[in-house]
């Protein structure tokens, strides 16, 4: 059974207390002061079935926002490296919301390594974190450094990160010219925010948007985009939503 293992850094600006490495960004090459999983189990989320990944258990729910991640960074072990992976969030580690994927590059085995920018959580609240690797450098195994993630220093009061009772898709997927986001709300209208972030996290655009009772569609341009992973959310007072939205353009 794999044990849960938390070798981040959650950085409260409020106060002082810190867990994980937080020394200076420099990390060490050393395989000792390393993550690594070299047998896949079954994932928390058990959509993704057997695999490599980590669970960060911050013991409440945060309001999380930028995070920065370290490779693995051990001398001859580079290759284990994980070069993409995804990202859940949860509440209550049982029910969970994809967040998005992303890449990691390659860390190159020296004590200069100060690591990269992972997602930015834009101010969700969640307790549970997950990393799963989707592949990684050539390497047996799947390993990582370090990941820290920083907070506003306010403990959520919430118990729940609550999702959206609404059905919500998207059309054409992969897109490119444009994509429409499909939706089917079964309850009173809502007012809301729109968002498109790109694979880091990081917010492309945002508008507001009146969410009426029964099926409604806005379509949302994607004409100017690069190729690859997006996700767009659906946030209101009520709860958030998200989608994974994959741009293919022939002419970028």
């Amino acid at each position: 059974m794999k044990k849960i293992i938390l070798l981040s850094c959650l950085v409260l600006f409020a106060s002082n207390f810190l867990l994980g490495q937080c020394n200076a960004d420099r990390h060490s090459a050393k395989i000792t002061d390393q993550w690594m999983s070299c047998e896949t189990s079954i994932n928390p989320n058990i959509e993704r079935g057997d695999s490599h990944w980590i669970l960060y258990d911050f013991g409440e729910s945060y309001v999380l926002n930028e995070s920065t991640i370290w490779n693995c960074n051990a001398f001859g072990q580079t290759d284990s490296g994980i070069q993409n992976y995804a990202v859940d969030i949860s509440a209550d580690g049982t029910t969970w919301e994809e967040y998005g994927e992303y890449s990691l590059s390659q860390a190159v085995a020296s004590t200069f390594y100060e690591g990269e920018s992972g997602p930015n959580f834009e101010g969700l609240a969640a307790r549970y974190v997950l990393i799963t690797s989707l592949n990684e450098y050539g390497g047996s195994c799947a390993c990582l450094s370090e990941i820290r993630f920083e907070t506003s220093g306010i403990i959520s009061n919430v118990i729940d990160v609550p999702s959206l009772d609404i059905a919500f898709t998207l059309a054409p997927n992969p897109a490119s010219e444009r994509v429409n986001l499909n939706i089917d709300n079964g309850q009173s209208g809502f007012d809301a925010e729109v968002s498109l972030l790109d694979h880091t996290g990081k917010l492309i655009k945002t508008f507001p948007q009146e969410i009426i009772k029964g099926t409604s569609s806005i379509e949302m341009s994607t004409i100017d985009l690069q190729s690859g992973n997006y996700l767009i959310k659906i946030q209101s007072a009520e709860g958030v939503l998200t989608r994974k939205l994959i741009v293919i353009q022939d002419h970028k």
